[in-house]
């Protein structure tokens, strides 16, 4: 019996929730994974079945509420996103604290009653849904200490993809220490939102191009 999760879930979401660590064939492990290791073959599959059962379980829900704007679809602007992407063990990293594209990349779909399919193939940034939710609703321009640029442009034009050529996405991460009773460094981790800003020890930084 699990509370927490949805009564309705479907067979196909298949979820096993497990607070703090997944005990596989009588081992115990937590869901950090040992410091500087790779999980077991068996504990890694099991994680990434629940990860993508919970994926297919979200696209359901999407599925859902794009069902009940039919009678508005013809006025209404969605966009889908995420906060972070998220890492299944790809070189021995989980979850989202890293640089690599697998944690910071996020899916970035727009649908507007005007538009029609399009792909923009340059990197774009979250901070760039404000100046286009200003120009999909035709507001005012926002002011010029706004950043971002609008992706509208593209979206309309199928033949001028030059200034994509223009875009970057930059990302950050940091790096703390976990110390032992006696100060000494026992591991780096990425879980500094505790720490002041003045006492974190690393940023790390990347940028993404079109072509790099």
């Amino acid at each position: 019996d699990q509370p927490s999760l949805p009564r309705d879930i479907h067979n196909i979401a298949w979820s096993d929730e497990a607070a703090g660590s997944i005990t596989l064939a009588g081992e115990t492990y937590e869901n950090r994974g040992p410091w500087n290791q790779a999980f077991p073959d068996e504990v890694s599959n099991e994680l990434r079945k629940g990860y993508f059962a919970a994926v297919t379980w979200t696209d359901s829900q999407i599925g859902r509420v794009l069902n009940h704007l039919t009678s508005i679809e013809d006025s209404t602007v969605v966009v889908l996103s995420s906060d972070h992407g998220y890492q299944l063990g790809e070189k021995s990293c989980w979850t989202k604290h890293t640089n690599f594209e697998l944690a910071v990349r996020v899916p970035l779909i727009i649908s507007a009653p005007f538009l029609h399919h399009k792909n923009i193939l340059a990197p774009v940034e979250l901070v760039d849904l404000y100046r286009t939710f200003a120009d999909l609703a035709q507001l005012p321009e926002p002011d010029d200490d706004v950043d971002g640029n609008s992706l509208l442009p593209f979206l309309l034009d199928d033949d001028d993809t030059s200034a994509e050529d223009t875009f970057a996405a930059f990302s950050q991460y940091d790096r703390c220490p976990d110390l032992d009773a006696h100060g000494n460094v026992t591991r780096w981790h990425g879980t500094c939102k505790y720490v002041n800003r003045q006492n974190i020890t690393f940023m790390g930084y990347s940028i993404r191009t079109q072509d790099w």
